[in-house]
């Protein structure tokens, strides 16, 4: 068994709800500031041209928490 062990066949995402998103983008803002942040974005290459891609972006450029995008292929 590796590290990471998981009996379900979904993963458990814990402490994302609608209640707490404010508090957690404040953790992040103070992370950042010490540990810049980046996202990895997997995308397809027939994705790159398309509109999709383009305003994800736009949105992103408005996360003030986040260092970096990443964008792969895969």
């Amino acid at each position: 068994m590796g590290d990471f062990y998981q009996t379900e066949s979904f993963s458990t995402l814990h402490r994302l709800n609608r209640n707490n998103v404010g508090l957690l983008e404040e953790q992040l803002l103070d992370f950042c500031e010490t540990r810049p942040i980046a996202l990895v974005l997997p995308c397809l290459y027939a994705e790159l041209q398309g509109e999709a891609l383009k305003n994800i972006l736009e949105q992103l450029k408005e996360v003030r928490y986040l260092n970096e995008i990443v964008i792969t292929l895969g």
